[in-house]
């Protein structure tokens, strides 16, 4: 309704599109990100938002073009908290967590950005190779305790 009687408003747009993203409509909600991006590509709340649903519907590589049009908007954006943690997390969703670090640090002081970008970078120092975490004791020993235990079993119900 809102789109309809101002198709330019942002705001609706973002709420429209994490809407159909919470619905799991991703190709919807990332069209709306990239058409709301090509207007205005300096929404960094777009932007960061575009970059995480690329990676999550495995297209990160598509969130590149929208830094680079972000890049060449302003020859201010470089310097910008919000384009930095945008640059940040880009590289971390690409395995690259030194650049992350460094573009996430220049974010951090920011009144906006610097909470997420500091919790990302504490989340790349405490697993800096981006592996799951804990997933191995639960893969290796359920299948060992089970066996054990109905051997166990059969044991005591020979005697």
């Amino acid at each position: 309704l809102l789109l309809q009687k101002n198709p330019q408003d942002e705001q609706a747009i973002v709420v429209l599109a994490n809407v159909l993203f919470q619905r799991s409509q991703h190709t919807e909600a990332i069209h709306h990100f990239q058409q709301l991006l090509k207007k205005r590509p300096d929404n960094f709340t777009a932007l960061s938002t575009l970059i995480d649903l690329l990676r999550r519907a495995g297209k990160a590589e598509e969130s590149t073009r929208f830094l680079d049009m972000a890049e060449r908007s302003s020859a201010k954006i470089p310097l910008s908290p919000g384009f930095n943690y945008c640059k940040g997390l880009h590289a971390w969703y690409d395995g690259n967590s030194h650049t992350a670090l460094k573009h996430f640090n220049l974010a951090r002081k920011d009144s906006t950005w610097g909470e997420k970008a500091v919790l990302a970078m504490i989340w790349i120092c405490l697993n800096p190779d981006n592996d799951t975490l804990g997933g191995e004791v639960f893969a290796n020993s359920e299948p060992e305790r089970l066996v054990a235990e109905r051997k166990e079993n059969d044991m005591l119900s020979v005697k």
